[in-house]
């Protein structure tokens, strides 16, 4: 899996913004345990560093049973970030911070989705 992550990176190296903007790798044989595909996610974002590219790409977590900190397992929020497989997001930083200043904090996006679905009593 890591290895098909490094080449994803690369080939969004290799790609204008405007050719390849994001990309998501989807992990069907990844671990159904969330707390393992989190560690696979934390290795991944250690490459990026490792690789002088922390700044160049954002990765955003989906996976079946994912769970925000501090929230109990059945929360509605979580469903936000919850997908049939695990997933990794890779974003071109320069699309989010463009985003950012198109929209304002990108972040309240996923705040108020989270509201949005624990007002509505969505039940996992």
């Amino acid at each position: 899996m890591l290895q098909e992550y490094v080449r994803t990176i690369d080939i969004l190296d290799s790609c204008s913004g405007k050719e390849v903007s994001n990309a998501f790798l989807i992990l069907p044989f990844a671990s159904h345990h969330f707390r393992d595909f989190i560690d696979l996610v934390s290795i991944a974002e250690q490459l990026l560093v490792e690789q002088n590219k922390e700044n160049n790409y954002q990765l955003v977590a989906f996976h079946p049973k994912f769970q925000f900190a501090g929230t109990a397992d059945n929360e509605p929020g979580n469903l936000v970030n919850r997908s049939p497989y695990p997933m990794i997001h890779i974003l071109r930083e320069k699309d989010v911070s463009d985003a950012i200043q198109a929209y304002g904090d990108t972040h309240q996006i996923s705040l108020r989705n989270q509201k949005l679905l624990s007002q509505n009593n969505f039940r996992n």
